[in-house]
C-alpha cells in the first residue's frame, strides 16, 4: 500500500511560495559606506593642526546625513595613517563595495608637495602621511578610478592645502597668526633653512631656496577629462583653490564646517554643496578660501 506523502499540497503552496521569492529577491542590496581619515598630530611633534578631531565628529554626522548607516563607517586617525596605512585603508574600502554601493570618502590634514619627484616639470603633491611622507594624488586618482569603477557613486572631500589646484600653486597671505595653513612643513633638501618652511608651490617658497615651481593636480586633471568615463559617477571637493590655503580652526576646519552645515540642510546635488559651502566661507571667514569641485556637480549627494 502506498502511504499518503507528508508533503501536503499546503505544504507545497508555501515551499513553492518561498523559493520564488528567493528567486526574485537580489543577490545583494546596495549599501552606502564611508571612511574618514584624519590627521592632526603627525609622527614628528611639533607637527600638529588644531581641531581636526573636531573634523571627524563633522564627517561623521555628513556620513550620516548623506545616508551612511553607522555600521559602515570606517574611522582612522593619526599614526594608523602612515604611507601603507593610507593604501590598505582605500584598498580594504574597495573591497568592501558592491555594484550599486555608494561611498564617501573624507580626508582631514596637511597637504604637501615635493619638487617634481614623480617626474616633468612641475610639483609632485598629495596628502601628507602620518610619517611626514606623501601619499602622492596620482595614486589618489587610480584608486578613485577603481572605487568608481566599482561604485554607483563615489563622493570625496579633501580638506587640505594643495587640494584643488589645476595649473599652480601660492598660498595667499595668512589672515590671522593664530591659524596656519593646512601644508605640511618641509625641510630645504639642500640642507638650507629649517622644518619650518613650507613649499607654495608657485616658483618660490618661504625659502626661496626651495623653488617647487609649476604644480598639477592630477585628480583635477583626470575628473576635467570629458573623455574620462567614470566622471560621472564621481564628486571630489577639495577645501581651497590653486592659489588658496586651507585653514584650520578649534571648532574644526572651515571648509568641513561649511560641508556639514550645507549638508545637513538637506541640499541635493553635487554642485548646490558647492555654492552653499562657499557662502558659508564668505560669511564666516575674514578671508579667502575657494571651496572647489571637480567631476560631476549634477551628481545627487545629499542622500546617497
Amino acid at each position: 500500500m502506498v502511504r499518503p506523502s507528508r508533503f501536503t499540497p499546503r505544504r507545497a503552496s508555501l515551499a513553492s511560495l518561498g523559493l520564488a521569492a528567493a528567486a526574485l529577491a537580489p543577490l545583494a542590496q546596495a549599501d552606502d559606506h564611508a571612511l574618514i581619515l584624519w590627521i592632526g598630530q603627525y609622527a614628528d611633534a611639533q607637527i600638529r593642526i588644531v581641531g581636526v578631531e573636531q573634523d571627524a565628529r563633522l564627517a561623521r554626522g555628513m556620513a550620516r546625513a548623506m545616508g551612511v548607516p553607522e555600521r559602515n563607517i570606517t574611522e582612522l586617525k593619526n599614526e594608523q595613517l602612515t604611507h601603507a596605512g593610507i593604501k590598505a585603508a582605500l584598498a580594504g574600502l574597495q573591497a568592501r563595495i558592491r555594484a550599486g554601493d555608494n561611498v564617501m570618502l573624507y580626508f582631514s590634514g596637511h597637504g604637501q608637495q615635493r619638487d617634481r619627484v614623480l617626474g616633468g616639470g612641475g610639483c609632485s603633491e598629495g596628502l601628507a602621511t602620518f610619517e611626514g611622507g606623501v601619499y602622492y594624488d596620482l595614486l589618489l586618482r587610480d584608486q578613485l578610478d577603481a572605487l568608481a569603477d566599482a561604485a554607483r557613486r563615489v563622493v570625496m572631500f579633501n580638506d587640505s592645502c594643495h587640494s584643488g589646484g589645476a595649473v599652480t600653486k601660492s598660498f595667499n597671505p595668512n589672515p590671522d597668526p593664530e591659524l596656519q595653513p593646512k601644508a605640511y612643513p618641509v625641510a630645504n633638501p639642500a640642507g638650507q633653512g629649517s622644518a619650518g618652511n613650507i613649499s607654495k608651490g608657485s616658483g618660490e617658497a618661504v625659502d626661496p631656496g626651495y623653488p617647487c615651481g609649476m604644480a598639477s593636480n592630477a585628480i583635477s586633471k583626470a575628473m576635467g577629462d570629458t573623455g574620462n568615463r567614470r566622471r560621472d559617477r564621481v564628486v571630489y571637493l577639495a577645501a581651497a583653490a590653486a592659489d588658496e590655503a586651507a585653514f584650520p580652526s578649534a571648532q574644526g576646519s572651515i571648509a568641513t564646517r561649511a560641508w556639514s552645515a550645507c549638508l545637513q540642510s538637506g541640499i541635493q546635488t553635487g554642485a548646490e554643496l558647492q555654492r552653499c559651502a562657499q557662502n558659508w566661507v564668505q560669511s564666516k571667514a575674514k578671508f579667502k578660501q575657494t571651496i572647489t569641485l571637480v567631476g560631476n556637480g549634477s551628481m545627487l549627494i545629499g542622500k546617497l
